[in-house]
């Protein structure tokens, strides 16, 4: 339930809004408007924020690693909470 929750209120919204940036840079485009430094720079480090969020959910379904004991393992997710 949580997982499906930070998928569709978080990763889903941030999308979702990087379609409408890119859409409006293409209709900008279109119409002969260069898309500025800044609109660019904006769409990447949305995309870059997405990238964490997705590797963030992923971790949250791998089962913890005992490789090095669990005082390691709850260290590591610690670290990552």
């Amino acid at each position: 339930e949580r997982i499906g929750r930070d998928l569709h209120d978080g990763l889903g919204q941030v999308l979702t809004g990087i379609s409408f940036l890119v859409r409006g840079m293409q209709t900008g485009l279109e119409r002969g408007h260069a898309p500025s430094v800044e609109e660019v720079g904006r769409i990447a480090d949305l995309v870059k924020g997405a990238i964490e969020t997705s590797r963030t959910l992923a971790r949250g379904l791998s089962p913890a690693r005992l490789d090095g004991g669990l005082a390691v393992a709850l260290a590591d997710l610690a670290r990552h909470a």
